[in-house]
């Protein structure tokens, strides 16, 4: 199936432009929204899904549009690899697969992101070696891929230091691996 090919970045970023999203969100503080990519055999689910949150909104009361989306969503549970099956490539040359599982934040409104600074950690607090993904298309994300599958059944916290349309920024979550 081909929605189960494409990136992350496409789905969120589909659904970034859908005019019925964007309307929902006029003059509302800004939130965010922590997704989770689906599991490759669900991935058909996601329209659905969205069809269904859609029909549950009071269109009286329009929801706020998010601030930014981060995957993995806080506390989420991730599997710990991830081959690096993309394109264009996210991963340096020569990188060696399989890689951790991909971080990233997503900002609405097509703000320009910039990465300062990046971190991941262990439950201990040993830093997790990162490759940081380009931006090739579009500049409102940062994303940052561990250069080794991470261990299962771990916690895991990120701390991105960003430049949001000039604003500085820090965005801290945390996630699990699967076991």
């Amino acid at each position: 199936c081909d929605e189960q090919r494409r990136s992350l970045r496409t789905r969120v970023g589909r659904q970034r432009h859908d005019v019925d999203l964007v309307k929902a969100g006029g003059g509302q503080q800004p939130r965010h929204v922590d997704i989770a990519e689906s599991k490759p055999d669900m991935a058909h689910l996601t329209p659905v899904m969205l069809a269904i949150v859609r029909q549950h909104v009071d269109h009286d009361q329009p929801a706020a549009a998010p601030d930014h989306v981060r995957s993995p969503a806080v506390g989420q549970h991730v599997t710990g690899s991830w081959a690096g099956d993309e394109s264009p490539d996210a991963l340096p040359p020569g990188a060696v697969r399989p890689v951790g599982y991909p971080v990233m934040v997503v900002y609405s409104s097509a703000r320009p992101v910039h990465l300062k600074n990046a971190k991941l950690t262990d439950a201990s607090g040993r830093e997790v070696v990162v490759s940081v993904v380009p931006q090739i298309y579009e500049r409102d994300y940062a994303a940052i891929v561990p250069t080794a599958p991470l261990a299962a059944g771990a916690r895991y916290h990120v701390r991105l230091e960003l430049s949001v349309a000039g604003t500085d920024v820090v965005d801290e979550w945390e996630f699990d691996t699967e076991r």
